[in-house]
């Protein structure tokens, strides 16, 4: 059963569900119809949601809780009352989005008891084309394959209804003017107009061709002026004599007759053979009697040439392929690249009704992971102080992937190859009951996914330096205690981190890095101050410098909403008028350490020609009475750039500019997430808007004595009288000193 979410089956006649499970705000429920958010739901009572349009029959409606795990909702200060709300509501907090990240992780894809994989009933989609043997097809892909193997299937079968065309067909010529074997050799309804080989043999009641007879008849004709010439002899003896000479001539004759006929030891005459030797004879120099040309397998019939049979059902590899090996033949290929149609077919068959399931190896000791270890899961189950390999990135290329389980005991070390890196670090190590999936991008690994394995409904309790996740099963109440003692007298790297999963983004991986949990714990290197503006008079939270230029109205509260609580507003009204609101004071100096700034801000109205306005933020000198002397930022001055965002750097009046023009236009009443990271060297400054790098400056970063700066955001004006303003949400940065104080 679910512990977050809940889904009903639409009737048409039901707008208001039950939230059977409790959350901190109602602004944590989320409501789907159809897989479609519904953001403008209401509450009738604290247990009920109400759709903005009546849900048609059928279709699914999600009533989730989606609470916040990237703030904290009570942030403790020292020397604070501790209240049993907000020890309830921090509490809760943490409570609430473990039970959301067990409800995601129980709604996917995993491999069952006994080593299958379990789509919990649903489709797969979004699956991409298969490339290697062992690639999973999609439908797309699948019904190519079997349109190609059909394709080749009625080219096999035309092929063979052609060669049997040649070796029998009497009916008629094969291709309009040749005809078969069979009926150059006997014959049929339709025979050749030159005639066949049996009625150049034997044919006696007329021409064969028209003109010309067969041997049969030249041999009848012979033997019958034979006759004659005997019967002629005894009427004279001087007949007799040439009586004899005839018959002699007339015996020749018929010899000739009959050598034309029926001779197979050779030619008859010049370089001519019989018509039995051209039926069916085997003299190579008859360029191949129609029986050979009709049937003949031993061999080329002539010239490299094979007879109809051998085409058509045949063995000889000089052939090309036969039409019966081109149909059927499984065992390799038919002419040495291509296979045939039902070859085709089968592995078509194979691939469409297969899935790749994932192999599993084990390993009780050290094992190195090479290229046959796609996607296969690597289960350890040895008892500690091994490793588990992996071939260079460029072997396994990329996109490779993998699987890692520990289900042993001890600790077991993922290594790459040389100088390679797993997640930027040189090695990681797993312990029991750990998981990670790995993918390769040709050059390094990344893991992209990471799991804790525990019996029962967890295991978590408390986390020690070294050891990973110990204790016994997570309690009613949910408690997960850190040891931050253990943790400070070691010296992690800023880059170790603890994997949560945002169920409110696409299921993306996020990651709390060892460097944000330091924060807490090591002031001396580590600064971090974050200003959400609620208190009720507009100044914000921390002890904000006012820089003025003229006399602009103080700041004011601006109505909030669901999304963005606590809005302070910075109005100006004449030209000439501007507010700097900043920390530091112009004295932060850049260049000692990393640097992140990031605010939410909002610009009602757009600066126009008869009311122009400058909105700047980020680390500067002096923006609220000019353009910044000093500093690194973003600029919005229509003036100059039209509605569009520009980053820039300045030292000393020296300026880097980049005008974000087509891709990164201001809109009115929009929020912008604008954030700027600046390396310890001060050497690079990175700009991003909604969480996508817009452009890196690299030249004009004031970094020298004489050059500081402050931090935060301002509002110019210079054409007009009319009051524009700036709204902000919220203000953070961190600052990590690359020498301890």
């Amino acid at each position: 059963m679910a512990l977050s979410f809940v889904q009903y089956v639409a009737n048409g006649s039901t707008d208001t569900f039950n939230i059977p499970f409790s959350y901190l705000s109602k602004t944590h429920i989320q409501v789907k119809v159809n897989g479609v958010l519904d953001a403008t739901v209401t509450f009738p009572t604290d247990s009920t949601v109400k759709t903005t349009t009546m849900p048609p029959n059928g279709v699914i409606v999600e009533v989730r809780r989606v609470t916040p795990n990237t703030v904290r909702l009570v942030d403790f200060a020292d020397g604070s009352l501790l209240g049993e709300g907000d020890l309830d509501k921090s509490a809760l907090q943490v409570f609430y989005v473990m039970q959301e990240v067990f409800d995601d992780l129980s709604n996917r894809m995993a491999v069952t008891s006994t080593n299958v994989w379990d789509a919990l009933n649903k489709k797969i989609i979004n699956v991409a084309n298969g490339v290697n043997p062992n690639d999973a097809v999609n439908v797309s892909q699948t019904v190519g394959i079997v349109s190609d193997a059909q394709a080749a299937k009625t080219a096999a079968e035309a092929a063979r209804d052609t060669a049997q065309n040649w070796a029998t067909k009497t009916n008629g010529t094969v291709d309009g003017s040749e005809y078969s074997a069979k009926a150059y050799a006997v014959g049929g309804s339709v025979n050749p107009p030159t005639g066949h080989a049996k009625d150049w043999a034997n044919k006696t009641g007329s021409t064969v061709d028209g003109s010309e007879y067969s041997a049969k008849k030249y041999a009848q004709d012979s033997s019958a002026s034979a006759s004659s010439s005997s019967g002629s002899a005894s009427s004279s003896s001087t007949s007799a004599a040439n009586a004899s000479t005839s018959a002699t001539n007339a015996s020749n004759s018929a010899t000739t007759s009959q050598d034309w006929a029926t001779k197979t030891t050779g030619t008859v005459s010049g370089g001519e053979y019989s018509a039995k030797e051209y039926a069916q004879g085997t003299q190579a120099g008859a360029g191949g009697s129609s029986k050979d040309w009709a049937q003949k397998t031993s061999g080329a019939v002539s010239g490299g040439l094979f007879a109809a049979k051998e085409y058509a059902h045949g063995i000889q590899a000089s052939t090309g392929g036969s039409a019966k090996d081109w149909a059927q033949k499984i065992g390799s290929t038919v002419d040495g690249s291509e296979y045939s149609a039902k070859k085709y077919a089968q592995d078509a068959a194979a691939s469409a009704t297969s899935v790749n399931l994932r192999t599993i190896v084990s390993t009780a000791g050290n094992y190195t992971v090479v290229s046959g270890d796609r996607n296969k899961l690597i289960d350890y189950t040895g008892t500690g102080g091994h490793t588990i390999a992996l071939t260079a990135a460029a072997t396994l290329g990329n996109g490779f992937e993998f699987h890692i389980k520990h289900s042993g005991s001890g600790s077991v070390t993922v290594d790459p190859n040389g100088s390679e890196t797993i997640d930027g670090l040189a090695t990681i190590t797993l312990t029991a009951n750990q998981a990670i999936v790995v993918v390769c991008d040709g050059t390094n690994f990344r893991v992209t996914q990471a799991r804790g394995y525990g019996a029962g409904t967890g295991s978590v309790t408390q986390v020690n330096t070294g050891t990973g996740l110990i204790g016994g099963p997570i309690t009613n109440a949910g408690t997960v205690d850190l040891d931050l003692q253990a943790l400070s007298t070691t010296t992690p790297a800023g880059g170790d981190f603890l994997p949560f999963v945002d169920i409110s983004d696409s299921n993306n991986e996020k990651k709390a890095t060892i460097e944000d949990i330091l924060f807490l714990i090591n002031p001396g290197k580590y600064i971090f101050r974050m200003d959400d503006m609620l208190p009720d008079d507009g100044f914000g939270e921390l002890n904000w410098d006012y820089d003025l230029s003229g006399s602009p109205p103080n700041p004011t509260i601006v109505a909030s909403d669901a999304d963005h609580p606590g809005i302070s507003g910075a109005p100006v009204t004449t030209s000439g008028m501007g507010i700097y609101r900043n920390m530091g004071n112009q004295s932060i100096r850049i260049g000692g350490g990393s640097w992140v700034l990031e605010g939410l801000f909002r610009i009602p109205t757009l600066s126009t020609s008869t009311q122009e306005f400058v909105f700047s933020f980020g680390f500067m000198d002096t923006p609220q009475s000019g353009t910044p002397v000093d500093g690194v930022f973003f600029y919005y001055e229509r003036a100059v750039d039209g509605d569009f965002w520009s980053i820039n750097s300045v030292n000393n009046t020296t300026r880097t500019k980049t005008v974000l023009n087509p891709g990164n236009p201001v809109a009115a009443n929009t929020w912008y997430k604008l954030r700027i990271e600046i390396n310890a060297a001060g050497t690079s400054a990175e700009f991003f808007i909604n969480g996508t790098s817009v452009g890196t400056i690299t030249t004009n970063i004031p970094t020298a004595a004489g050059r500081e700066v402050g931090l935060g955001s301002s509002i110019r004006k210079t054409v007009g009288s009319t009051s524009r303003e700036y709204h902000t949400d919220y203000i953070w940065f961190k600052h990590v000193l690359t020498n301890a104080r």
